[in-house]
């Protein structure tokens, strides 16, 4: 039996082709390697265009490897201990490494608010050591880091992902890293980034924060995204302007990207569905053809001069993820634990994080009602969270004021309302709770037809809130907390008016839950078609979007070009181009197919996808050739923010050779700094944001009081009088070379350096300034390089 056994064993193997076999193994194994390469492909190529990236707009390539090691050790690593204990490993390697970073983000910013709380602010900036020694040492700790993930990211997935970080990235160096040099260089730099600079290094003293353009007022604002900016100054040791102008974003842009595609793939069940989500939302259609010869108003959630935008995003789209199993299929208390930490700290980065969050909740708990869903004890509690939570962030991190609620106020900042209806009065300032200007037939027209341009350009992410609707979608709570979220966030930037337009925020704040909800419409809607009729009716809306973009781009750039298109022509003519195609294609889907649903379907695809994604394409295209070519130099001329290379030399001198708690007179509050006399724009904030010292007055826009005062004596808030004449008085007494008053202040504020420039002029025949004139033995002078002279304070008792 044995030789049978083996005679037949060896003719079954003679009648096999080795070779065959041999050569399916080896292609088993080479595809295998292909497909391990892809994987890895696109994550190299992002790495090599982040550096090249960095390095061309003037970031040294010791500083990005000193910033990588700290979000590494003191982010992503901890984070990865606490997000693995509290809700177990990701799906994949994005989602984990995603969500391992927002959690380190939320716990680093809420341990140092509890560490300025305690007095012991500059050590709880080191709160993760603690974090990585129990996940060292602790065998369950060490057992849940080292469980892997469930699946691999497809590499054409990853290659999609990375190449939309590529795309946002791309954008930002040259809208951002490249208009905004690198201090001490010379050039124009946008007030706000001085201001978020100063609080940058105000946040660097871990103490309870003050107005550093104010000495001695404390701080009321959303500053958690400067707490993380200032530990990752102090932590990495690179200097904060290159952690606040260039690093910072990088990482940041990465985890809101993986968290987007989380988001995508736990709403739509699809990894692909993940993708197209991201992709919507922060990298296709974000402009519309409805917009063309007008301003884009909430189309890049991600904003290179708002900090508070940027960390909020991330907090936001991770609250959701974190809500959408709370809704489906209900959560562990540890869940519960990561959702409150994640909330908290995102509402502190942004005030309009909770309240969107509060709407979306409400919504979805009025239907888990309606329909006697057994989730709505569950959202009842939470939504008793979140107002607890927002009690907490009103406390802990409030916000300026500035804001009044007037119905269809934003309209008069934006096209084509403000070129239809003139309108000279400030933002905000309005008698009633509808717009004074509405006040007519004709004017209700024009309004009416400028929110219909602003929610059609919006179409994008607003298309999704037919789930709500249809009857074979509504019953899924996610759906319906989606669109609270939307909703609200439209209605707030609506019905609320800023005096610095900050409304904005709210719509920003919700693009992604927008591109993710039209996504998930799409998905449902076609849930019982085949893969290919899904694709031709994607491919026929790009297609026929590329006609109507066509079409549109015709009659209005070119007939605006001539002169013979008006405002209210820019207007009517895209939305009647765009309703005609919609109705046409919709009416052709629908008698081919005889679905009900195809009509909607056609909505989405033609007048929202097909519309905007071909010209958003064409846009990133002409980006990438742009970034290609050579780096300009900035801008030497004299513009409203222009400082020159001596001025800023100067405040780095200063910040070198003076203490942290130092306080500075300045000769500078207003922009342009040779405008120094009365009426003046108060947003001179770089003497401050550069030299991170406190100052007896700066620049004073930017304060509450400042806000409140918007139209007060014709004039908007920036323009306002100083309201702190007493300190301004002694200010400018000093600079007269009172000696008196320069005691004054630093017995009273600690005054200690006088930082004299001399293009800051206070005359109307823009006469240069001189240095005030002491003796040696009263303020000696430091230095001075011939545009700024900086003088030492010295007081009797220290001789």
């Amino acid at each position: 039996m044995t030789r049978q056994g083996g005679v037949s064993a060896s003719a079954e193997v003679a009648s096999e082709p080795a070779p065959t076999a041999d050569t399916s193994g080896v292609d088993r194994r080479s595809v295998g390697r292909l497909t391990e390469l892809g994987r890895w492909i696109a994550p190299v190529a992002l790495a090599l265009f982040v550096v090249v990236s960095l390095v061309r707009t003037g970031v040294p390539v010791l500083d990005i490897v000193r910033f990588s090691m700290y979000w590494t050790v003191a982010l992503v690593a901890p984070g990865l201990v606490i997000s693995r204990a509290l809700l177990g490993a990701g799906r994949n390697v994005v989602e984990d490494l995603s969500i391992a970073a927002v959690t380190g983000l939320s716990l680093e910013v809420l341990s140092i608010l509890l560490g300025l709380s305690l007095g012991v602010g500059t050590t709880a900036r080191f709160w993760w050591l603690p974090v990585l020694i129990v996940g060292a040492t602790l065998p369950a700790a060490r057992a849940g880091v080292a469980k892997r993930v469930e699946e691999r990211v497809r590499p054409l997935h990853s290659a999609a992902l990375a190449g939309l970080c590529v795309v946002v990235l791309l954008r930002l160096d040259l809208t951002g890293f490249r208009s905004s040099p690198l201090p001490p260089a010379s050039g124009s730099l946008n007030q706000d980034l001085w201001w978020h600079l100063s609080l940058v290094q105000e946040m660097m003293r871990f103490e309870p924060p003050q107005v550093p353009q104010v000495a001695g007022t404390s701080l009321t604002y959303h500053f958690f995204s400067h707490i993380h900016l200032a530990a990752g100054t102090k932590l990495s040791g690179v200097l904060p302007e290159i952690v606040l102008l260039r690093l910072w974003f990088v990482p940041l842009v990465l985890v809101t990207i993986g968290l987007a595609f989380t988001l995508g793939r736990a709403v739509t069940l699809s990894s692909a569905g993940g993708v197209a989500a991201a992709w919507l939302g922060f990298g296709l259609a974000l402009q519309t053809y409805l917009w063309i010869g007008l301003p884009v108003f909430g189309a890049q959630p991600i904003v290179f001069t708002s900090p508070s935008q940027v960390l909020g995003n991330v907090g936001l789209l991770a609250a959701a993820i974190g809500f959408v199993p709370l809704l489906r299929n209900g959560v562990a208390k540890s869940h519960i634990a990561w959702l409150c930490v994640v909330v908290a700290g995102a509402g502190g980065s942004k005030s309009t994080i909770v309240p969107l969050l509060i709407a979306a909740t409400s919504m979805a708990l009025m239907w888990a009602i309606v329909s006697r869903s057994k989730r709505w004890p569950t959202l009842a509690a939470a939504l008793v969270a979140l107002f607890a939570l927002q009690g907490f962030i009103l406390v802990a991190a409030s916000a300026k004021s500035g804001g009044k609620v007037i119905l269809f106020g934003t309209l008069k900042s934006l096209s084509p309302y403000r070129d239809l209806v003139p309108d000279t009065t400030y933002r905000a300032v309005n008698d009633g709770l509808l717009l004074d200007s509405i006040a007519s037939p004709r004017t209700a027209l024009f309004a009416g037809l400028s929110v219909l341009v602003f929610l059609g350009g919006h179409a994008i992410r607003l298309v999704g809130l037919v789930t709500i609707a249809a009857r074979s979608t509504r019953a899924d709570l996610v759906n319906w907390w989606l669109s609270g979220a939307i909703l609200a966030g439209f209605a707030a930037s609506l019905v609320v008016d800023h005096v610095g337009l900050s409304q904005v925020w709210f719509v920003l704040s919700v693009v992604p839950f927008g591109a993710t909800l039209t996504v998930h419409a799409f998905l449902q809607l076609t849930e019982s078609w085949q893969r290919r009729p899904r694709a031709a009716l994607v491919a026929a809306g790009l297609g026929v979007g590329s006609v109507v973009m066509l079409v549109v781009d015709y009659t209005v750039r070119a007939r605006q070009r001539a002169g013979d298109f008006g405002a209210l022509e820019r207007v009517l003519v895209p939305l009647v181009v765009v309703g005609a195609f919609t109705l046409v294609v919709g009416l052709i889907c629908w008698r081919l197919s005889g679905v009900r649903q195809i009509p909607v379907l056609g909505l989405l695809l033609v007048a929202v996808v097909g519309v905007a994604i071909p010209g958003q394409i064409v846009s990133n295209v002409r980006a990438a050739y742009r970034w290609v070519g050579p780096v300009a130099e900035p801008s030497v001329e004299e513009a409203g923010d222009y400082v020159t290379r001596g001025e800023l030399e100067a405040m780095v001198w200063l910040r070198e050779h003076s203490e942290e708690s130092d306080v500075i007179v300045t000769n500078v509050h207003c922009r342009p700094v040779r405008r120094q006399f009365f009426p003046c724009d108060s947003r001179g904030f770089w003497v401050v944001g550069l030299s991170g010292r406190r100052a007896v007055i700066e620049g004073w826009a930017y304060t509450s009081e400042a806000q409140r005062l918007q139209g007060v004596d014709g004039r908007v808030w920036s323009l306002q009088p100083s309201l702190y004449p007493e300190r301004e008085r002694l200010n400018g007494e000093v600079f007269e070379g009172d000696e008196s008053a320069l005691r004054t202040l630093a017995a009273d504020l600690g005054a200690r350096w006088i930082v004299a420039v001399r293009r800051a002029s206070t005359s109307p025949g823009f006469e240069a300034s001189e240095p005030p004139d002491f003796d040696d033995a009263v303020a000696p002078v430091r230095f001075d390089n011939g545009e700024v002279t900086i003088l030492e304070f010295i007081d009797s008792s220290d001789r």
